[in-house]
């Protein structure tokens, strides 16, 4: 250290201090000049501070500070006895210029550890007094890794002013802050870039914020909580502009417009990626206007677009997510303290996918199923006095639940519209029951609104229209007064055409009995109107058929043994071979009363009809390619049989020769409009290359033959609507089959 006293000038080389072995301080070279003759003006005039080399150790423990090896923590027993009064500063600093560099900050805290370097900052003009203070400054260094450029300048009288700075921070690593998280949480990685312009404005006991261009983007983020790993490519928010304003009473003001976008942000087992939660591939809102009022703080969102959510998919699979949308589309979405409200919610490119396996589990359901034993784990070794303290908690929240039930006490929710804007699809795998079950559905209209919770006469309507497989339809129309104190409701529309032989292996263990052919039809017209329920059911039931379970021969099927059953069912149906049963409904919904007066009635009348019934013969001579007449033992009437459409093995389409059977048929359904026919595909084993009367067992070759089965089946039910316009409720499906015999033929076989 030298002191020139002729110059004011002290010079600092290679300074040393430490503690414990430690350095706390160090400065390689310090030169500080100071003009004396303008301490008789009360004022300190630094004409030269240049430093070069500086570090300074800081350390943070549970109960003590130190700031290069010097205590700052208070010690109560000496502060309780010292006076907090202070002499006042008169003097005045002037600095015209400060310059420092390669100045190094080590932090520790509990054996962690941070660093920052200063590659340099200086100060130019800077001028500080009890009254005024005022300067610029400018700062270029980095934080571990990550690069830091400050500048400013400031200006303030009686503390009221202005101080305005920029900032660029670019690739901060967040992980370094992840030893300083709870234990369940870990920051694996993340990268931070800030930049923006700010500008404070000190006035009357009053600080108002204003912010331009200012830019926060996270890259690369990865965060662990309790064995679930959030990660998120990129997010990014931009404000062009916003101001925050806060007055003395601490309330706040903030106002302005922003914009923010995500990509790719996936939740997955921490233990297991391939395991994935959720997923979107970006979220964007493209404006963000805020107006926070002292009464009423407001975010206005024009669009939020959200592009391919998925949930639960377990990568390391062929199975498709549980979960899947492509595009969800929020319009002017509007939150506050008391009320969201969104003008249309659409969705577009819905798909949902069930696979049961053979054990009954849901497979695609594996990664959420994961989660839910974890998060089961996680409480089960929580410590005892913390779920004490959590009852304890929650007990009192429920003694001061609030009694009033007022909307206006209530968070109020609006929403105009929520909407499919393409087809919803629903697929259905259920390998839980032999033959496997398998459904496709298609919704191609759903709408629901408008939804207000403080509206409760407002009526809610909730259309849905669409299809399964081949020719399934629904459409259903739904009025709801949903938040009315008294329910209040109306449903109307059809499911039509729901395959009952595909039920069947849901129910024949229950009823001893499978169902071999079978069409179901309900039209539904109900309401609920303060608590009574008025309306009516009607159900029709085409041509069902019932057959034993034969237990040691698979698709085999014994239609003798099911002749009580199927005598009993005749008993209801009418003329055209068809069950139908009107229900009127009526009484209070806590014990509604469904008539039954329709059942009677058809079982009476199907009493006195039986003997009345009669058919001429030569009517169908036109189709004798297609039908023949036989007399029915049991009824004692003639009956109309339709003879076999035979394939060749592995043929599927039917053959040119074949034209003149299916014109006669269609012909026939033409001329008879009340007509209803049941088709049975046949296969046999030649269809799969086995021998003509091999036995089929085999799980895998049975779904084969199944598979080809209905294949004849759609596609000869489809070319009788696309080419002759036969509706296709009036071809009704029965469980696919197996012939077995010597020489037999592929073939569908028809029924009335």
């Amino acid at each position: 250290m030298r002191y020139n006293p002729f110059l004011s000038k002290l010079s600092v080389e290679n300074f040393v201090i430490t503690k414990n072995k430690n350095i706390v301080i160090a400065i390689k070279e310090l030169e500080l000049g100071i003009s004396l003759y303008q301490l008789l003006f009360d004022r300190i005039y630094i004409k030269q501070f240049d430093l070069d080399g500086l570090f300074i150790k800081v350390r943070q423990d549970k109960n003590r500070e130190e700031i290069a090896g010097f205590s700052i923590t208070n010690d109560p027993d000496t502060q309780a006895g010292e006076s907090t009064s202070a002499e006042p500063f008169n003097y005045e600093i002037i600095l015209p210029l400060l310059k420092l560099q390669n100045a190094k900050v080590g932090y520790e805290s509990d054996g962690k550890k941070l660093e920052f370097i200063a590659t340099y900052f200086n100060t130019k003009n800077i001028a500080i007094d009890n009254q005024k203070q005022s300067g610029q400054f400018q700062l270029s260094g980095k934080l571990q890794e990550a690069i830091i450029n400050l500048s400013g300048k400031f200006d303030l009288i009686a503390q009221q002013g202005v101080v305005e700075n920029e900032i660029d921070l670019m690739a901060l690593d967040l992980s370094l802050f992840s030893p300083w998280l709870p234990e369940t949480n870990q920051l694996k990685s993340g990268l931070v870039t800030l930049s923006g312009q700010q500008k404070i404005h000190l006035i009357d006991n009053q600080t108002k914020l204003g912010l331009k261009n200012s830019q926060v983007k996270i890259e690369q983020l990865e965060f662990v909580h309790d064995n679930i790993l959030l990660s998120i490519d990129q997010q990014e928010f931009y404000a062009k502009e916003l101001e925050l304003n806060l007055n003395e009473a601490s309330e706040v003001e903030l106002s302005g417009q922003g914009q923010f976008s995500l990509n790719r942000l996936a939740l997955t087992n921490h233990q297991n990626k391939q395991q994935l939660l959720a997923s979107v591939r970006s979220i964007s809102l493209p404006v963000i206007n805020i107006d926070q009022t002292q009464t009423s703080p407001l975010i206005a969102l024009p669009s939020i677009d959200i592009n391919k959510i998925i949930i639960s998919d377990e990568l390391n699979t062929d199975l498709p997510p549980l979960l899947h949308i492509d595009q969800t589309q929020l319009i002017d979405v509007n939150i506050s303290d008391r009320k969201t409200a969104i003008d249309s919610v659409s969705v577009g490119g819905l798909s949902i996918d069930t696979y049961i396996s053979d054990t009954k589990n849901i497979d695609n359901l594996n990664p959420v199923q994961a989660f839910i034993n974890n998060d089961e784990i996680i409480e089960v070794n929580k410590n005892p006095d913390d779920s004490a303290l959590t009852q304890a908690n929650s007990d009192v929240q429920k003694n001061n639940k609030p009694t009033s039930t007022s909307n206006e006490n209530q968070y109020r929710f609006v929403l105009n519209q929520l909407n499919f804007s393409t087809p919803a699809r629903i697929k259905l795998v259920d390998a839980s029951i032999k033959p496997n079950y398998k459904r496709n559905y298609t919704i191609d209209t759903l709408k629901v609104g408008p939804v207000d919770t403080h509206q409760p006469n407002q009526e809610t309507r909730l259309t849905v229209a669409g299809y399964g497989d081949e020719h399934e339809k629904f459409n259903v129309t739904s009025v709801n007064k949903l938040f009315a104190e008294k329910p209040s409701y109306s449903v109307k529309g059809y499911i039509n055409e729901i395959d009952l032989s595909s039920i069947s292996p849901y129910i024949k263990d229950a009823l001893k009995h499978e169902i071999k052919s079978g069409q179901f039809n309900l039209d539904i017209d109900t309401e609920i109107n303060d608590g009574n329920l008025s309306g009516n059911a009607d159900i029709l039931i085409r041509h069902i058929e019932f057959s034993t379970k034969i237990a040691d021969a698979h698709n085999a099927v014994n239609t003798t043994a099911s002749m009580p059953l199927n005598i009993a069912l005749d008993m209801l149906k009418d003329s055209s071979g068809n069950v139908e049963l009107s229900f009127p409904l009526a009484g209070d919904v806590n014990s509604p009363e469904f008539g039954l007066i329709s059942l009677t009635t058809f079982l009476v009348k199907k009493a006195s009809m039986m003997a009345a019934k009669d058919y001429l013969m030569q009517t169908f001579v036109p189709y004798a390619n297609v039908v023949s007449i036989a007399m029915t033992a049991a009824d004692a009437i003639l009956k109309v049989r339709f003879n076999d459409l035979s394939y060749i093995a592995k043929q599927v389409e039917p053959s040119v020769e074949d034209n003149a059977y299916l014109s006669q048929f269609a012909q026939l359904l033409i001329d008879k409009p009340d007509t209803h026919v049941t088709i049975c595909p046949i296969a046999v084993p030649d269809d799969i290359n086995l021998k003509s009367g091999a036995k089929v067992t085999e799980p895998e070759q049975i779904e084969q033959l199944n598979k080809i089965s209905m294949q004849r089946f759609n596609h000869f039910k489809s070319l009788m609507n696309q080419q002759y316009n036969i509706e296709t409720s009036r071809l009704i499906s029965c469980s696919p089959s197996i012939d077995s015999s010597i020489k037999a033929k592929p073939r569908l076989s028809f029924s009335t």
